[in-house]
């Protein structure tokens, strides 16, 4: 019995004696080697650099590594806008995001004191490539082929009679062109009245048109032909935001 008590009164010190060995708030994780920050695991749910996950509807497309920097391009079906951006990266890599066959895109540079940077948005449909550089290394770009560029090479299907307005094809070369009715994506007066595209590549929507003023465009908008006042799909030759 006397051996008994003493053990009971010998556990209160055992215990404390344990709690005393680790500092306060120790973590449980192994500390990064020297000189390194012990990064979290990246997701594929979260956002662009610096947007919580839980608050952004943006969709990675692709990515690509150089060393420990990783860079992703981004898209957001709601309004169709896209960028790149570069994370864990030196000072001085650039990101940039660029039309497969055309020069929508836009590009930005790690600035002193960060490691990661987002391009501006840019807006539309069609192919885009995200390209990493790293100081004094070579450059390594990843491409999104959109399938609907490879796809969809007519116009937009004509609805059933009675069911709305009609698409007509405004696809043939020279066809004088629009203004913009519906204010398509807050988008007013893109082009000009007698303005004109010609084809370059392909036949219909997500395809490539170059317009009158030097323009070359995939974006198309449902537009009005100003000669004729007839209501139809139409390249964005503007290019405004």
């Amino acid at each position: 019995m006397r051996l008994f008590s003493k053990i009971v009164l010998a556990v209160p010190a055992v215990l404390a004696a344990a709690a005393s060995a680790a500092p306060a708030g120790a973590a449980t994780t192994p500390a990064a080697p020297a000189g390194r920050e012990l990064r979290p695991a990246p997701s594929a749910r979260q956002g662009p650099a610096g947007t919580p996950a839980k608050a952004s509807p943006w969709l990675a497309l692709r990515t690509v590594r150089q060393e420990d920097a990783v860079g992703t391009l981004w898209f957001r079906p709601g309004d169709r806008s896209w960028h790149a951006d570069i994370r864990d990266a030196p000072v001085g890599s650039e990101v940039s995001g660029q039309e497969e066959y055309g020069s929508r895109g836009a590009r930005a540079t790690v600035p002193m004191g960060a490691s990661s940077v987002n391009t501006p948005d840019w807006f539309g449909g069609g192919s885009f490539r995200v390209c990493v550089q790293l100081p004094a290394r070579p450059l390594a770009c990843s491409t999104y082929a959109n399938p609907e560029a490879r796809r969809r090479t007519a116009a937009p299907s004509r609805p059933a009679e009675g069911s709305g307005e009609p698409y007509p094809d405004f696809r043939v070369p020279g066809v004088v062109i629009w203004d913009n009715p519906l204010n398509t994506a807050h988008r007013v007066g893109l082009g000009y009245p007698g303005q004109k595209f010609d084809a370059i590549r392909g036949s219909g929507p997500w395809d490539y048109y170059r317009c009158d003023n030097g323009v070359t465009s995939n974006f198309w908008i449902y537009g009005r032909n100003v000669a004729t006042n007839v209501v139809g799909w139409v390249p964005d030759c503007n290019l405004t935001g």
